[in-house]
């Protein structure tokens, strides 16, 4: 019931957007593939849409760094369940990277929320 309730959620969000990962969709609305690996994933989707709206701006603040934190907690929950989910993750933040680039986002800023950078000044 998560599963669907987070698929659904994710398709409204989806209105416009030419780009989807049916596989995501597909193991959460079956029950002969692992239900709980797409639920990591469906949680990293729902966060990362967001992040691809056009007026996002990544910053250091609490809603951003809780974001990177459930998004990040996603990867690592989903890895341990099925590794496989990680392609999908990595399709998505490599599309995430891109739209940060064309946004002329800091890169010290993306340095810092992907973990390596609180120390950089």
């Amino acid at each position: 019931k998560g599963n669907i309730f987070l698929a659904t959620s994710v398709t409204k969000k989806l209105d416009h957007y030419i780009y989807t990962c049916p596989i995501a969709f597909g193991e959460a609305l079956t029950t002969q593939v692992d239900q709980f690996a797409a639920l990591w994933l469906l949680i990293f989707v729902y966060y990362y849409l967001d992040m691809m709206e056009g007026n996002y701006c990544f910053r250091i603040d609490g809603d951003t760094i809780g974001r990177c934190l459930i998004m990040g907690g996603c990867i690592a929950f989903g890895y341990l369940t099925k590794p496989s989910v990680l392609v999908g993750m990595a399709f998505f933040a490599v599309l995430l990277l891109i739209k940060c680039i064309r946004r002329k986002e800091s890169a010290l800023i993306l340095l810092k929320l992907a973990g390596g950078g609180y120390f950089v000044e």
